[in-house]
């Protein structure tokens, strides 16, 4: 091993004296260890604060300590629970072991030191906020919860050779830092017998009353817990796939060709846009010259490539591209800008570069398909520090909400070891001066190379996105070809509601490769930014497969409108329950599909959980179905519209169930 020093800052297992099952385990101070021998050097000393809180012990630490106890004292099952953030840290590689005994532990570390890379079986968590973290250990598996949500079933165990636990027989706590550890503060510590977890609290503002969430009449989809309070008996949220449809557009022109993609597609009123890069038949591969074609369509399934006079190639006059030079390599990703202090010659913009770290440049055009440079220079020159990688697709767009423009594009960074593939985003408030990037947010999740991000808002709902990312495992490949570059793609899941912290609860793939050969192909299943709702009841979204290959095409995938996730109930009878809410309009819509055997039934509470008069779960007939929007229907008499402006609750029953989205209003709202 490499010698360093490790400073090691204590968060000491103290016991509370206000529970039954609290189990008094006094900390012993661990000395210095050799440097010479372990690389590791441990501090003296005690902590600075310490006092009673609630039945815990809260304490604060300006020091180098770590403390174990003796595995005598601990029973066989335990929950360790804290409850804090952290104040401020530097160093690298910070965060929290405890031994399970017989030489092994499990850690968690904090988001954002990435510098110690013999943390490859810690568990990442966000300490920056106030959050309460369980680990809880049944004898055999130890799982993280977090405010009272299971997130990860099974951590890592590990062999007590690393990150601070050299040699340590017994259950041992401490927090760790390569270098020049300052300040953490951690808030109320409890040790507990059994698995004894902390129920989900409700959100509650600074006065201590519950936050409501203020929903008018727009539509709400269950693809994250943001309208939940709580799920119990079995209901879940559940992630469903698209289905393949048809193949909608081929590479097939002279001007094409296989190494074409970065397709991206939005609707402009009765008008779909498709745009996409087109790279001639090279190899290994080819950066210029490249341009940028453009088809469109009237129903989003069939699509033509119009004969344009504004290039030429070789010998045809009229092509269906709309730009050559520089940029062409990552297709422009154009959008219609909706900002109502914009130009009417920049009424479509987009933003591109030619390539891996090479300067992005800003374009605009009148009608969308004649495209100028906003200005001659690049807009965006930063290729240190975070390694910005502008070789694949910018999504961006005008967000109304924060009145700034936003991009999403690659970048590379080190989680640990290795450097790996992921997502920033940008900001602007003219399409010229960018914000630093920062890099997106995906919680506790598992590192892995994300490509492109696929990132757009849910044309139904927009205040919600949603990414489709190409997820990469370079290193494999299906069929050894000498001509194809290694490594394979499927397509994932996320969501977000401020563009920096995306949901990434579902690590399972939303499109795999499946059994076409060419979707197995390096930097396959891209999907292309933007969804276009084709029917009352069905999404569309675009992937390009093949890539590389002669027979490279864009396929159409399907998914039930609003269907991306769902609250989901098992065959026996379980419940959701969501936080308070303020809504406008006279019915509640309901997108939701049933077995024959299953039902809903809707209770509507008062922010404390009382059943309203007229509203209750034996007011409410078994709803049994499947609906893209049915109103919500009551036996009794009363209005719901005489609850509008108030804050109310709703009680799902649900029985073999899936429910999509809900929206309030006075008409259901199908486009």
């Amino acid at each position: 091993m490499r010698k360093r020093s490790v400073l090691f800052l204590s968060l000491a297992l103290f016991l509370t004296t206000g529970s039954d099952h609290a189990v008094t385990v006094p900390p012993t101070h661990v000395g210095d260890m050799d440097p010479a021998s372990q690389g590791f050097v441990v501090g003296d000393g005690l902590p600075i604060e310490s006092s009673a809180v609630r039945g815990f012990r809260q304490f604060k630490f300006r020091g180098l300590q770590r403390y174990r106890v003796d595995m005598e004292q601990i029973p066989a099952t335990w929950t360790m629970t804290l409850r804090g953030a952290i104040d401020s840290v530097s160093g690298y590689g910070l965060g929290v072991a405890v031994s399970t005994g017989k030489g092994k532990a499990v850690t968690l570390r904090w988001e954002g030191h990435h510098g110690v890379t013999d943390l490859a079986t810690a568990v990442p968590v966000n300490t920056m906020q106030l959050h309460t973290y369980q680990i809880v250990f049944d004898g055999t598996n130890a799982s993280l919860w977090i405010d009272g949500a299971r997130v990860v079933p099974s951590m890592p165990i590990h062999s007590n050779t690393s990150i601070g636990a050299d040699h340590l027989n017994g259950f041992w706590i401490g927090s760790f830092s390569s270098v020049d550890a300052s300040f953490s503060a951690w808030d109320l510590w409890k040790f507990d017998e059994g698995e004894r977890v902390v129920p989900r609290p409700t959100l509650q503002n600074t006065d201590g009353n519950p936050i409501v969430r203020q929903i008018g009449s727009r539509l709400e989809l269950f693809v994250d817990d943001w309208l939940i309070e709580n799920m119990s008996g079995g209901v879940d949220l559940k992630l469903h796939q698209a289905q393949p449809r048809d193949v909608v557009l081929r590479f097939d022109k002279p001007w094409e060709g296989r190494w074409s993609g970065y397709v991206n597609v939005f609707r402009d009123g009765d008008l779909y846009r498709m745009y996409y890069r087109a790279g001639l038949d090279e190899r290994p591969r080819i950066y210029e010259p490249e341009s940028v074609c453009y088809a469109e369509s009237k129903d989003g399934i069939h699509w033509v490539k119009p004969e344009l006079d504004f290039y030429s190639f070789e010998d045809t006059k009229k092509t269906n591209i709309v730009w050559r030079g520089a940029g062409a390599h990552t297709g422009l990703g154009p959008f219609k800008d909706t900002n109502p202090d914009c130009k009417p010659n920049e009424r479509y913009k987009a933003l591109a570069s030619n390539g891996y770290a090479k300067p992005v440049w800003a374009y605009a055009s009148p009608d969308g398909v004649r495209w100028h440079f906003i200005q001659n220079d690049p807009v965006i020159t930063e290729y240190r520090g975070m390694a910005a990688a502008y070789d694949s697709h910018f999504c961006t767009r005008w967000d109304p909400a924060q009145e700034l423009y936003v991009t999403y594009h690659r970048v590379w960074y080190r989680p640990f070891g290795p450097k790996m593939r992921s997502v920033a985003v940008r900001t602007s408030k003219d399409f010229v001066n960018w914000s630093p990037l920062q890099l997106l947010d995906f919680g506790d999740t598992t590192p892995e190379h994300i490509y492109t991000s696929g990132i757009s808002a849910y044309p139904r709902a927009p205040h919600i996105l949603l990414g489709f990312p190409r997820r990469f495992w370079p290193y494999r490949k299906r069929y050894d070809d000498e001509n194809l570059l290694p490594g394979v793609s499927d397509t994932c899941f996320m969501s977000s509601r401020d563009g920096t912290r995306f949901d990434r609860r579902f690590m399972q793939s939303f499109l795999r490769p499946g059994r076409d050969r060419v979707a197995w192909l390096s930097r396959s299943n891209t999907v292309a930014p933007g969804m276009i709702q084709t029917a009352l009841d069905e999404m569309s979204i675009y992937v390009s497969h093949g890539w590389a290959d002669p027979s490279q095409h864009v396929k159409r995938y399907v998914i039930r409108t609003d269907g991306f996730v769902s609250a989901n109930a098992r065959y026996q009878v379980g419940e959701l329950l969501t936080k308070p809410l303020v809504f406008m309009g006279s019915d509640l819509w309901l997108n939701y599909a049933t077995s024959a055997a299953g039902f809903m039934r809707i209770e509507v509470q008062d922010i404390d959980g009382n059943a309203l008069p007229g509203f209750s779960l034996t007011d409410s007939p078994e709803i049994f179905g499947d609906e893209i929007a049915e109103a919500a229907r009551w036996t009794s008499t009363a209005r719901l519209s005489d609850l509008a402006g108030k804050p109310v609750r709703l009680r799902f029953l649900m029985k073999d169930a899936d429910l999509f989205s809900i929206r309030f209003g006075d008409t259901p709202r199908i486009d």
